[in-house]
């Protein structure tokens, strides 16, 4: 069970012949509660005690400070701390709780799995039918976090050993749909290929660059694209300068037509042994239950793909990495800032 900012959500999975009992279970998460302070103390102190050393930890302050600076230092997205921790109340977290849990008629419960739905329609009469329902019709708060716009650097001194760690971030709001968001994964593809190819083959800077993006339809349609990689500190500016000079050729002439190939046959790859996953489909339902997208756009997968050609990842990398917002994040040593 879980509560994020948008949903509350229940997960459970079982072998076929467990069904009624991941039910029983289903029902009391709802219906009977309870709290234990000891078990919520317990998680209090060893959250605590894996936070004594955080401060000290280069990649923990690295990732604390990109997110206060990604997010505008919204209290929602910064590091733990033991302050946080010290504001749990056990009994106020029991409340919100049982809060979210009250209204199951806002619920919408997915399955997946080996069964036949003749079988399971009298077990879901009885214990999901049975759930209580006010019929409230609650919605979401637009808590306006998101990426700042414009072009933003932030070099965060902490640690003693030769490493450095960049992560460059573009973002903005972004035309949702599936075949945009197909257009999106291509590019960070064939700019995956690119980079591994210059920085890590040509140039041999970094171990492993990292390419991918994350896009949002709600509560306003944005992506968040990001480049990421480690490399020694005297290698930062050279580095970042060869990744911005991969990006602008795409921008101008667009990617090789062998680039796009092999991203279409691994996607294809990929999109086969998906289709036979049940972790896959209850991903792709929830997801598209949630942004209220329609069920059947996994049969628009090939024309979506098809429309993939050089002209079109070009048009995307100038839409998407504009620069227009830009956030370059570096980690470097102590002894890099001169002290």
């Amino acid at each position: 069970m879980g509560i994020s900012e948008r949903y509350a959500l229940i997960s459970g999975a079982s072998a076929t012949s467990d069904i009624e009992t991941m039910m029983q279970l289903t029902y009391a998460r709802f219906t009977e509660p309870r709290l234990d302070k000891s078990l919520a103390a317990g998680f209090i102190s060893r959250n605590k005690a894996g936070l004594v050393n955080r401060a000290n930890d280069p990649n923990s302050v690295f990732a604390d400070t990109s997110n206060a600076v990604l997010y505008q230092g919204n209290a929602r997205r910064t590091g733990p701390s033991v302050a946080k921790l010290d504001q749990i109340n056990p009994d106020r977290a029991f409340e919100i709780y049982k809060e979210r849990f009250a209204d199951a008629s806002n619920f919408t419960f997915v399955f997946i799995g080996n069964f036949r739905i003749e079988e399971i329609k009298p077990l879901l009469e009885k214990y999901l039918g049975g759930l209580p329902s006010t019929y409230k019709g609650e919605n979401y708060k637009d808590l306006n976090i998101h990426s700042p716009e414009g072009r933003i650097e932030k070099t965060v001194y902490k640690g003693t050993e030769a490493k450095a760690r960049v992560n460059l971030v573009f973002s903005g709001t972004f035309d949702y749909s599936a075949a945009e968001k197909t257009q999106l994964d291509a590019l960070k593809e064939v700019l995956q290929i690119r980079l591994t190819e210059r920085l890590r083959e040509d140039e041999s800077g970094v171990y492993s660059p990292g390419v991918w993006e994350e896009v949002s339809k709600f509560p306003h349609p944005r992506y968040n694209f990001n480049i990421s990689f480690g490399c020694a500190p005297q290698n930062v500016e050279k580095l970042i300068a060869s990744a911005l000079e991969e990006i602008n050729k795409l921008k101008i002439s667009g990617p090789l037509q062998v680039n796009i190939d092999k991203y279409k046959a691994e996607d294809q790859r990929s999109r086969e042994t998906d289709l036979k996953s049940n972790i896959w489909w209850m991903s792709y339902l929830i997801e598209n239950l949630e942004n209220q997208e329609d069920l059947h756009e996994v049969n628009d997968y090939d024309a979506n793909l098809s429309k993939v050609t050089p002209e079109s990842v070009k048009a995307t990398a100038n839409k998407y990495l504009s620069g227009k917002n830009y956030i370059r994040l570096v980690l470097l040593p102590e002894k890099s800032s001169g002290k």
